[in-house]
């Protein structure tokens, strides 16, 4: 896809909006040093302020610029490499105050685009607000969970990452707080314009009093939709007319950017750079690198190997090369046909010389001509064949000899015991991205399979995955947001909840929980809905309910809204209905439900408490109590679910992927043993299973797109990954597991689909 990016920025102090683009914002290709995996990558920044000290504006830009160099010199992924980027900026920071005894904070938004990829990763009080395939979409998913803890505020960043596909027309807007406290009807109605200049004009008529923000939109020529295209074209830079507000540049590409990154305009305190939007055409790079790519590879060599893959040399004259030998072909047709033409016309222009004249001594003219015309034609195309095979052979052989080199790296590395488990999957990153260059360039090549297939399951070891078959059960409607899945205790019965609409639906399944033989499509509980006297708001969660609750009833679906709405429904005495719970004054952010004997919990996030509602005369009637007393409270901001053991302790799970364990209020200790060697890093969900036989915890982590069932004592004991649909977890949110017939049937949610995982 061939893409530009236009960048606007904003950029209002005291209530001022400056013409000239936030201090801490830049735009970096990959500079002529960057390393091999990173030579495709475009980078956007954004250094927001934090804090209550006064920073000058070289602050800012000094910051922005550690990023870029930080992240262009990385040898890992792109997730990696965004989290040295920011443990760099961190880093600065905390030597700044150290050395000149301050205590300045900042928060930043990278973003990577990455052919039709898109990387984020956040820290401190930052929004990402997009538009995607005319989707509105949020990073963090819930807006409220906006703040996470400055940079420079503690030794290790507390970091959120986001992936997702890129489509023409997408549209971002990295901000600071000043963006958050726009409403998200106006977030909304400014994204949805399309045109960049309409959503400048509406944020800056919407910020309040400070903003930083960068919105970048990548479209086609013209502005228009990008026409499909081979996976790698031409590296080209195009300048389309610029609208007549905003001011615009190009932004080098990649064989054109200066050896060194860019430097920052020496200024004074307080002063800020005059800048100006780019634009710019972006194209895609020749080869994704790192397991977050999700690009399909083969994982057994009886997999499937595509064979369709277009060679490197050939897409860079725009076609693939069985295109380019048809169509020289085609020309050689019609060259010969122009050479029959002429001869015909030479004929008749210059006739043979008369018989018995100088016989066999003079050349005849049309021949001379055909001759002057015919050969250098054919030396011609024999020449460009020749180039163009030599130069596919020559790009191969150097592109095995960089994998072959990398595998032999890794592998050697691997031998040594002392070696850092960290840098051992950083080479076999490394080497799964060269070996993946030269396997697109011959897919046919054994050697490379085989080293494709080697790379692949030594990242697998050391994310502490196996590769399982994955069945997918359902589909959930375009761009669903899936929470659950709950198992009533009929173990038929199966809840999902999608956040984006709303809504829970309700699937039975045969007797075997392997296949769903009646999908409904009509939810069973939905935002706007009538319960009783109560209209259901957006809902948090949802959860099963056992005998002796305090809910409207019992063996039920229970699901909670965001004003305190406790409904439940059971499908053998429909519709749903539901109790008013009394709210805590400090009820703020409700983000998950759980239940323990007659109890029932609430996870409220902004509150950093957890509420204990206990039955009443069969009703959860009265003011719940507080879970954690005394002046010393954990902070519950990260927290993103939480689920409670047989034994009555309380697990809660942050999207940091850090996992913390209380008994009775009290904070007991929680660490993980043999778990993936760079951490849990994106944690997204949690379960419990309490059946004695099974009894385990299972996180979903998304970064590593992987399940993992985990001990209580912190022991990670297996992890799963699919082996046959390889992009099915690439997007997870929710897991449950069924072990009521002797072993374990695990549910998985991801994107807008339900999967099983059978034993």
């Amino acid at each position: 896809m061939k893409l530009e990016a236009l960048l606007g920025h904003l950029f209002v102090v005291g209530g001022r909006s400056l013409s000239s683009k936030p201090p801490g914002a830049l735009v970096q290709v990959a500079p002529r040093r960057a390393h091999r995996t990173r030579e495709n990558d475009t980078l956007f920044v954004l250094i927001t302020p934090a804090g209550q000290a006064q920073v000058s504006a070289s602050f800012y830009e000094n910051l922005a610029k550690v990023a870029s160099e930080n992240y262009f010199k990385s040898r890992v992924g792109v997730t990696g490499a965004l989290r040295e980027a920011f443990n760099a900026i961190n880093a600065a920071i905390q030597e700044q105050n150290q050395k000149q005894a301050t205590d300045y904070r900042a928060g930043a938004l990278l973003m990577v685009k990455r052919g039709e990829e898109i990387f984020l990763a956040r820290s401190g009080t930052t929004l990402c607000v997009s538009r995607q395939a005319g989707q509105y979409v949020t990073f963090p998913d819930d807006p409220d969970m906006i703040n996470l803890m400055p940079l420079g505020s503690q030794t290790n960043p507390v970091l959120e990452f986001a992936h997702y596909a890129l489509q023409a027309n997408d549209m971002f807007v990295l901000g600071d707080a000043g963006l958050a406290v726009v409403t998200d009807e106006m977030l909304q109605k400014a994204t949805g314009t399309g045109d960049i200049n309409q959503v400048l004009e509406v944020l800056e008529k919407a910020v309040q009093r400070q903003a930083f923000a960068s919105v970048v939109q990548f479209v086609g020529p013209d502005g228009a939709p990008a026409p499909a295209a081979p996976s790698q074209p031409i590296v080209t830079t195009a300048t389309p007319e610029p609208h007549p507000e905003i001011r615009s540049e190009v932004i080098p590409t990649m064989e054109s950017v200066p050896a060194s990154p860019i430097e920052p305009t020496p200024m004074a305190s307080g002063e800020f750079p005059d800048a100006a939007p780019v634009v710019s055409e972006i194209a895609p790079p020749s080869d994704p690198a790192g397991l977050e790519t999700g690009e399909e590879v083969p994982l057994r060599p009886e997999s499937p190997i595509r064979s369709d893959v277009p060679s490197k040399e050939s897409e860079q004259l725009g076609v693939p090369r069985t295109l380019v030998v048809t169509v020289l072909m085609l020309i050689s047709n019609a060259l010969a046909g122009i050479a029959r033409a002429t001869n015909a016309a030479l004929d008749r222009i210059l006739p043979e010389p008369e018989e018995g004249r100088r016989d066999g001594k003079v050349v005849p003219m049309n021949v001379v001509a055909l001759i002057a015309i015919v050969v250098p034609t054919i030396i011609a195309i024999i020449v460009v064949g020749l180039v163009l095979s030599e130069r596919d052979t020559t790009n191969f052989e150097q592109y095995r000899t960089d994998a072959v080199s990398a595998v032999e790296e890794a592998r050697t590395f691997g031998q040594d015991t002392n070696g850092d488990a960290k840098t051992g999957l950083e080479l076999w990153n490394i080497a799964l991205t060269l070996t993946r260059r030269a396997y697109n360039e011959d897919p046919e090549d054994s050697e490379i399979r085989e080293m494709l297939i080697e790379a692949q399951n030594n990242i697998d070891r050391y994310d502490r995955v196996r590769r399982v078959q994955v069945t997918k059960l359902r589909e959930f409607g375009e761009n669903a947001d899936l929470r659950g899945p709950i198992i009533s205790a009929n173990t038929v019965d199966i809840y999902t909840l999608d956040k984006a609409r709303g809504a829970v639906f309700h699937d039975t399944m045969d007797s075997s929980g392997t296949n769903i033989i009646q999908e409904r499509d009509i939810a069973v509980i939905q935002r706007g809905m009538r319960v009783r006297e109560f209209t259901v708001a957006n809902l948090v969660d949802i959860e099963w309910i056992g005998n002796d609750g305090g809910a409207d009833q019992d063996n039920a679906l229970a699901a909670l809204d965001e004003n305190g709405l406790l409904i439940t429904y059971n499908p053998t005495f429909p519709p749903a209905t539901g109790i008013q719970l009394v709210k805590p004054p400090t009820w703020n952010r409700p983000v998950a439900i759980a239940l323990w004997r007659q109890n029932f919990y609430i996870l409220d996030a902004g509150a950093n408490q957890i509420w204990r509602y206990e039955p009443v005369d069969g009703a959860y009637s009265e003011q719940p109590s507080e879970y954690f007393v005394g002046s010393e409270r954990p902070n519950l901001t990260g927290a993103v679910d939480f689920a409670i053991d047989d034994q009555g302790s309380i697990y809660i799970l942050f999207g940091d992927g850090s996992l913390e364990k209380y008994r009775g209020g009290q904070a007991e200790t929680f660490d993980w043993f043999n778990a993936p060697v760079d951490g849990f890093t994106n944690g997204r969900a949690l379960f419990i299973d309490n059946n004695p036989i099974s009894y385990s915890l299972y996180v979903v982590d998304r970064v590593h797109q992987g399940v993992y069932k985990v001990s209580f004592g912190g022991e990670v004991n297996d992890g799963y990954k699919p082996a046959n649909q390889l992009n099915a977890f690439d997007n997870l949110t929710g897991v449950a597991v069924d072990s009521s017939r002797g072993y374990a049937r695990m549910y998985v949610l991801s994107g807008n689909s339900l999967y099983l995982i059978s034993p």
